[in-house]
């Protein structure tokens, strides 16, 4: 009887961005795509396939987006249906910090103005691309967008 061994060699390639670390460990940034190139050989010629785990896809791929950041262990199985082999990798994908944005203003003004004893009201809204809660206030002070006296609108992240 004949002992059939797969021989796995795993070579991952990035598409966009190259990584940083090891072959296990595999660094992206949010919004990059990752893509895993699995090379493998059966020295019986048998036909086998490549397994990927979660988040990859069936073709080794992933589109990351915001709010993806973290560390995400999974394995590559290459299987002749008989045996297989497995490596673990460890995709770090780490965050790109972007700012709030304001995305709706009303009244979409750059001044306002109330008789005094009158109500002003305005609404706002804002989204993050990090997935992060905008927070908005109305601070005193003067800067390049002034909503009356002594006071504008800035968002910061808590």
């Amino acid at each position: 009887m004949m002992i059939k061994q797969v021989f796995a060699i795993l070579a991952v390639f990035l598409l966009f961005v190259f990584p940083s670390a090891s072959l296990k460990n595999l660094t992206y940034q949010e919004t990059d795509k990752v893509a895993l190139n699995v090379s493998a050989s059966d020295p019986d010629k048998d036909a086998f396939s490549i397994r990927y785990g979660s988040p990859l896809d069936g073709n080794g791929q992933w589109q990351t987006a915001y709010g993806d950041a973290g560390v995400y262990r999974l394995n590559i199985t290459v299987s002749d249906g008989d045996l297989s082999d497995s490596e673990e990798v460890r995709l770090i994908i780490n965050r790109k910090e972007e700012p709030p944005m304001v995305t709706s203003l009303k009244p979409s003004t750059d001044a306002l103005s109330v008789t005094e004893g009158r109500m002003l009201s305005f609404s706002i809204a804002a989204t993050d691309l990090n997935k992060d809660a905008p927070r908005l206030c109305l601070v005193p002070g003067r800067p390049e967008r002034f909503w009356g006296e002594g006071f504008f609108l800035r968002s910061r992240l808590r």
